[in-house]
């Protein structure tokens, strides 16, 4: 009575209501998708003293895309929805030119295919809604919780505009999904009436489409009988059996019944015994007996019949009708012996290029030890595990020397069928030994296969628990492009299965047929006819366009596992792009292998000539060209940054590891361009004719490897650059660079050249750009977290700076005229080994020793301000005759080092300053440690500078 009380008091229920609906919102944020559920109960009052509820759930979820495979599915789908309504405005506008409109609306297919782009369309508009519908109660959730969730009577405002968006949203959200659940079935009948494409599956479809006008009237005498049974069940059986109580409810009851062929006699003779009996025997026998098995008679009649005429039909198979089309290619000599050696170099050609691409990365070894870039640190490999640059020439040396033994006797004796097998099967070998069937004494000199091996596995099977590491990115970019590699051992691995053998019994006094399995045999004069027709069965097969699209597929993984463990949104949809463009090759795969397939005249569905996937096939090459160019450029080698810039320098990074002209990147830039568009030669008459359609894919796949090679250089680059300098502070302007670059007392061009033992990158980090970040960001506003990555990046420079110390000292250190050791002050005490150099010990004058740091005043804000940095005393000079070039560069190595640590000692003050602060007004206890041996508050220095005349210490 009490909550009958309450819902009166609120004019909820009165004496003449009802329906009564309560409705509850319940916030679900523990589950992997967070969500806010609606329940709506609701309770109806009859006149006559019954209630009555039903109760319904809605989910309105906080997150389209709950992970990267949704996002996928979706861009997947929408893809395929542009592309198919690409394809019907083509057949549409060619009906119409043609004048076969009637004929195209009268074709069950063309209607299929015009609904299921009117419902995706609609499908897309409708998720669109739903997003922005999402959003909006997402928004008005955020604000509700900022408010604590108090809601009060009196916030009828607030309670109606959550109800309302939130009945909008689940409204919409249902209809979504029962469009979806419609639209399912949609794309079932296209899929069934996709089967004329195959012969026996036509049949399946052909049957359904004649036995329209049958069912139709069989529909006439049964759905009048149906429905009397109806009637007379709920008339019947209605006041003892609830299932037929109502005429819905018997007509889905008679329905089951009409099926399964059961019912509920015990039930049924409640009633009227001999009433009941009548009609369920009347029943079994009229509609079970009579009716149903009609309609399968019916059925089977139609198909038996259209068996009998595709039977009667003169059949002929798509690889007789390939070569009937194809004729006078396997009729003219000249065109037969040129597909025998196009066979050939299917299977020749992936060495080729596996020679080349060793060649290449030999290359560019060879280039980052020149340089000093330290590539094994990016790969995540060790010395041991590196592979020398004389190795990979000698490999590449020998197994292009082989190769081209093979083409020699396949030259001398034709190439046969058997010759393929071996060069496949010399292949799987070599591939067997790298990855794991090397002998124990070999495994100890080629350590570099432990790593590579391993990269490649993580390429097939990533870990999807962590991010990829950029050695198996660099490995799944190389297959990248190598990708019709797979196509060609596809290929050649058809053409090898589809050639028939005879065996070697097959040979008399000498003269070996085309079944033998000697490589070195003359074959018949119909072995270039074997392989000819082989490679005209196997130009249209789809697995080798499968093997070429595999590293795409690859790639496309690891950015999707790459994205999944993003630091930041940012790079999160960075990711999501890249994804975009490996996936932009697939239709460039597809249209491929449409062309390839396209037999014009041979059925129906050659609506499509090879001149228009050609067309679709160029169109989807410019996109993945573009897209991969520009992703090139920006991405991945760091390029066309908006960044200030060095005068001569436009569009390069301000760090460049490679100490030649600028103008080396721009060539790059124009061969990586060349190398992406090169496959527009197909069009090309001159080279079409000088070198021959097949041979210029050759050319094509070549010009590929060695731009990969090019993109190597710059890559590993671009990986060293971001590890070695993160982009951690804020960007200063051009005005500002100008300023600083004016009030520096020394050129830092000529200190850099004094540096021979330093690598470039890290002489770039410490002598210019650090120097000047750090200087315009000595007047501005620092919070916390640009403190913290400030100290690391200092920390990460002095590190640097340490370990070229160290290894100069140690280079040094094995002359015995120029060891290092410390010396002793004059009339002072030895203060350690002393160095000779001569007759006169010169002397090293100890670092700069920087005072401990002051205590930091408990109620202090804001940073403390920076102090003025006392200049240490003046060393005492050493005789120029005994200074030596080492001398020199390691004292000035030692104040840049130290300029370094009293940068890195003040940004860390100011950090424990903060910290400590913070910790005070959250209240919390304990004491933030001081940082040892850091310097006094103290003005940040100005980097590298020096006075002339005199020295620091």
């Amino acid at each position: 009575m009490e909550r009958m009380q309450y819902f009166r008091s609120r004019n909820w229920l009165d004496k003449d209501s009802q329906v009564l609906q309560i409705r509850l919102y319940l916030m679900n944020s523990e589950l992997g998708q967070p969500n806010l559920e609606q329940m709506t109960l609701t309770f109806y009052f009859a006149d006559g003293g019954s209630v009555y509820y039903s109760r319904d759930f809605q989910a309105i979820f906080f997150e389209v895309f709950p992970n990267s495979f949704s996002l996928v599915a979706d861009g997947l789908f929408f893809l395929t929805l542009c592309f198919t309504g690409v394809l019907q405005t083509i057949v549409l506008w060619r009906a119409l030119r043609d004048r076969r409109m009637k004929k195209y609306l009268t074709d069950i297919r063309n209607l299929l295919e015009l609904i299921v782009i009117a419902g995706g369309i609609y499908f897309c508009a409708q998720f669109y809604m739903v997003y922005l519908t999402k959003e909006e109660t997402t928004e008005f959730i955020t604000n509700l919780r900022a408010k604590g969730w108090n809601i009060y009577d009196a916030q009828q405002e607030d309670v109606e505009e959550l109800f309302a968006k939130g009945e909008s949203a689940s409204s919409e959200i249902l209809s979504l999904r029962l469009l979806a659940a419609n639209y399912t079935l949609i794309l079932t009948f296209r899929f069934f009436a996709n089967f004329q494409a195959q012969p026996q599956l036509a049949i399946i479809t052909n049957t359904l489409g004649s036995l329209i006008v049958e069912i139709v009237h069989f529909m006439v005498v049964f759905i009048p009988a149906f429905l009397v049974y109806v009637f007379s069940a709920t008339l019947l059986f209605g006041r003892r059996i609830e299932d037929v109580s109502t005429f819905w409810g018997s007509m889905g009851y008679i329905f089951r019944m009409t099926q399964e062929g059961e019912y509920d006699w015990e039930a049924f003779q409640m009633e009227n015994y001999w009433s009941s009996a009548i009609w369920v025997w009347s029943f079994v026998v009229f509609i079970n007996m009579l009716l149903i098995n009609l309609l399968i008679a019916i059925i089977l009649d139609t198909y038996k019949e259209l068996q009998k005429a595709e039977e009667s039909r003169e059949a002929v198979p798509w690889t007789e009708s390939g070569v009937e089309h194809h004729g006078a290619i396997l009729v003219s000599p000249d065109l037969r012996e040129e597909k025998s050696v196009q066979a050939l170099w299917y299977v020749v050609r992936p060495g080729y290029m596996v020679a080349l691409f060793l060649l290449g990365w030999a290359a560019n070894v060879a280039l980052f030890q020149r340089h000093c870039i330290d590539y094994g640190a990016v790969l995540g490999i060790t010395k041991d595990e590196m592979v020398s640059v004389r190795f990979l020439v000698v490999l590449a040396a020998f197994l292009a020397l082989l190769l081209s033994l093979l083409r020699t006797m396949a030259f001398l004796h034709g190439p046969s069928a058997e010759l393929l097998a071996v060069v496949l099967a010399g292949y799987l070998l070599a591939t067997l030994v790298v990855l794991g069937g090397l002998p124990r004494p070999a495994m100890k000199h080629c350590r570099w296969r432990e790593p590579f091996t391993l990269a490649l596995w993580r390429c097939v099977w990533p870990d999807g628990s962590k991010e990829i590491p950029f050695a198996e990115v660099l490995v799944a970019d190389g297959l990248t492009s190598v990708a019709k590699l797979f196509f060609d051992l596809t290929f050649g691995t058809c053409i090898v299965s589809s050639c028939r053998y005879r065996g070697v019994e097959t040979a008399a006094l000498g003269e070996v047929g085309l079944g033998t399995l000697s490589p070195l045999a003359r074959p018949e004069l119909n072995a270039a006819a074997e392989l000819a027709s082989a490679v005209e069965q196997c130009s249209r097969s789809c697995l080798p366009y499968l093997a070429w699209s595999v590293p795409f597929l690859i790639r496309a993984r690891q950015c999707v596992i790459t994205a999944r463990h993003a630091p930041d949104a940012l790079s999160r949809d960075l990711q999501r792009i890249n994804l975009a463009k490996y996936c932009s090759a697939l239709p460039v795969v597809f249209f491929a292998m449409c062309h390839a397939r396209v037999i014009p005249g041979i059925s129906d569905l050659s609506i499509f000539t090879s001149e228009d996937f050609e067309v679709l096939w160029a169109l989807a090459a410019i996109v993945n060209s573009a897209f991969s160019f520009i992703w090139d450029l920006v991405m991945d080698w760091g390029l066309l940054h908006l960044m200030p810039h060095k005068p001569g320098n436009f569009g390069l990074r301000p760090v460049l590891l490679y100490p030649q002209p600028p103008i080396v990147y721009y060539l790059a830039i124009v061969l990586n361009f060349i190398g992406r568009t090169l496959w527009s030669l197909r069009w090309s008459e001159q080279a079409t004719i000088f070198l021959g359609a097949f041979f210029l894919s050759s050319v094509q796949q070549a010009a590929e490897v060695l731009r990969r090679c090019l993109w190597n250089v710059l890559r590993v680059e671009w990986q060293c650059s971001d590890r070695y300098r993160p982009e951690l502070l804020d960007k200063i302007t051009m005005q500002e660079r100008r300023k600083l670059n004016t009030r520096r007392s020394i050129d830092i061009k000529r200190q850099v050249e004094q540096f021979p033992q330093m690598p470039q990158h890290q002489l770039d980090l410490i002598f210019e750009d650090s120097a000047i970040q750090m200087q315009a960001q000595a007047n501005k506003d620092i919070n916390t977290e640009k403190l913290v990555k400030m100290a690391g990046s200092l920390m990460s420079s002095v590190s640097g700076v340490n370990d070229s110390l160290a290894e100069m000292m140690t280079e040094e250190s094995r002359d015995s005229l120029q060891s290092w050791v410390v010396g002793k002050t004059p009339g002072g005490k030895a203060e350690g080994d002393l160095q000779y150099k001569g007759s006169k010990p010169p002397r090293l004058v100890d670092p700069v020793k920087v005072d401990s740091v002051d205590s930091i005043p408990e109620g202090e804000e804001a940073l403390s301000e920076k102090e003025e940095l006392p200049d240490p005393d003046e060393a005492i000079p050493i005789e120029e005759e005994w200074k030596t070039l080492w001398l020199r560069e390691t004292e000035t190595m030692m104040k840049a080092q130290r300029s370094w640590l009293v940068n890195a000692s003040w940004h860390l003050d100011q950090l424990n300053a903060v910290l400590k602060q913070r910790a005070k007004q959250l209240g919390v206890s304990g004491k933030v440690l001081p940082s040892k041996g850091t310097p006094a508050k103290v003005k940040e220095p100005a980097a590298f500078s020096t006075s002339p005349g005199r020295e620091r210490g």
